[in-house]
């Protein structure tokens, strides 16, 4: 994301010297009617354009969900899941660290165990029952069952225990 704003900061740059310089060479070329002029036209075309490009970003980056990076959040749980329909997400497009479930709770892409020291203050924990509480009844929606020990995944009509869950 840092690195998208920092050249779009620098296109934004070059375009708004570059319509100045429209500006000088228009008023220089034809005085009476600089704004007329192809050359400053264009030019403030374009940085027009990468203005509406840098709004854009901007309220992108506003409500963009640092939960798939931001370390605070991956250690309240020892896995992740993302749950979409089966094909919706390349599973070369996963996030690090996180797994995939088909629309049917199945794994397709199993997550792999988070090993880092986890914070445990009271907003954490409330956090962790929280996300557990959702996952297991969003799961059970979708025909998940669950022993003392692991889930049982109704996958294309046969049962699949994983005790990864």
């Amino acid at each position: 994301m840092r690195d998208k704003e920092g050249a779009l900061l620098s296109r934004l740059k070059l375009t708004e010297r570059i319509s100045n310089q429209g500006v000088a060479y228009a008023k220089a070329t034809k005085p009476e009617a600089w704004q007329e002029v192809n050359t400053y036209r264009w030019a403030r075309a374009d940085h027009e354009r990468l203005l509406r490009e840098q709004r854009t970003f901007q309220k992108r980056v506003a409500s963009y969900s640092i939960k798939f990076d931001d370390q605070r959040f991956l250690n309240i749980a020892d896995y992740h899941y993302i749950m979409a329909s089966d094909q919706l997400i390349p599973r070369l497009g996963l996030p690090v660290q996180w797994g995939l479930l088909d629309e049917i709770s199945g794994v397709c892409v199993p997550a792999s165990l988070k090993t880092m020291r986890k914070n445990t203050g009271i907003v954490c924990n409330i956090l962790r029952a929280i996300a557990r509480n959702n996952t297991t009844e969003s799961m059970r929606a979708r025909g998940v069952s669950f022993t003392e020990e692991d889930a049982i995944f109704l996958h294309a009509g046969h049962e699949v225990q994983n005790k990864a869950l």
